[in-house]
C-alpha cells in the first residue's frame, strides 16, 4: 500500500541516510502535476469540467488545455479555477503549491481578500467585487 505523504515526511525526518531513503521510496517519490492534481479534485468532488469553466469564466479551449496538461496557468487562472471548483483554501493552497505559483499569503492585502472570500463560501464574482471596491486587481 502506498504510503501517505505524512507518512513519507516522517520516514523522511527519522532517516539518516537520503540515499537510502530515496532508494528505498524511489516507487513513491513523483511530483505532483497541475493536471494529477486537478483531475483528482474532479474525480473527489464529482465536479464536471465544463461547469467548473463557466464558474470560473474562462475560456474554453484554454481551460481544456490546462485540464490536459498542454498550458500551464498563471497564479490568477488557478485561482479562477479554484473559485469555480469550490475549492477550500488548503485544496487552493495545494493547487498553487504544485503549479510553482505562489501561495496565498495573508500579510499581502490582495491576497488577504481573496482568502476572506474563499474561506467564506463566495463566488469568483463576489470576490472580484471585495477587490476592486478595495483598489485592488480583479482575478481573471
Amino acid at each position: 500500500m502506498p504510503k501517505t505523504t505524512g507518512e513519507l515526511l516522517e520516514l523522511l525526518k527519522s532517516n539518516k541516510d537520503i540515499n537510502k531513503f530515496l532508494d528505498d521510496y524511489k516507487g513513491e517519490l513523483k511530483a505532483l502535476t497541475t493536471r494529477d492534481y486537478l483531475n483528482y479534485l474532479l474525480i473527489e468532488k464529482n465536479l464536471e469540467k465544463s461547469e467548473i469553466i463557466k464558474k470560473a469564466g474562462l475560456n474554453n479551449i484554454y481551460a481544456y488545455k490546462i485540464f490536459n496538461g498542454e498550458r500551464n496557468p498563471s497564479r490568477n487562472k488557478l485561482l479562477c479555477l479554484a473559485f469555480g471548483m469550490g475549492l477550500s483554501l488548503d485544496e487552493t493552497q495545494r493547487l498553487l503549491a504544485v503549479s510553482n505559483c505562489g501561495m496565498l499569503y495573508s500579510r499581502t492585502p490582495s491576497d488577504a481578500v481573496i482568502i476572506h472570500a474563499m474561506s467564506n463560501g463566495l463566488s469568483l464574482l463576489e470576490c472580484n467585487e471585495a477587490l476592486y471596491d478595495n483598489g485592488f486587481p480583479i482575478i481573471e
